[in-house]
């Protein structure tokens, strides 16, 4: 277990489990009327605070760590629209594509 002390405020919580995973959380602050955090795993502790830092550069960046991940059906509508909508696939194609995104 690292001998490090005890962490800054807003640097997140860097912790070992039972079964040996290594677990890093960040604070995402209250959303909604709960507090939210964003959890990262790992098997060793330096790799851990890696993805850690990651996101901690994510959220400096602006990214929203506490939206839900898309689905597949929700990333085909999108790869559709914005893709296959503008490259001159032929409407029958289209068609088609979007009923098998439909039927998923």
């Amino acid at each position: 277990m690292s001998r490090r002390g005890r962490r800054a405020q807003g640097e997140g919580s860097v912790f070992r489990r039972g079964d040996g995973l290594w677990v890093a959380a960040i604070d995402l602050g209250w959303i909604d009327g709960k507090r939210r955090r964003k959890t990262v795993y790992a098997k060793t502790e330096r790799e851990v605070l890696r993805k850690r830092d990651a996101l901690r550069t994510q959220a400096a960046r602006g990214v929203d760590l506490s939206a839900a991940p898309r689905t597949v059906s929700e990333w085909l509508i999108e790869w559709m629209r914005d893709t296959k909508g503008v490259d001159g696939t032929s409407p029958a194609t289209l068609a088609r594509y979007d009923q098998v995104i439909r039927c998923i």
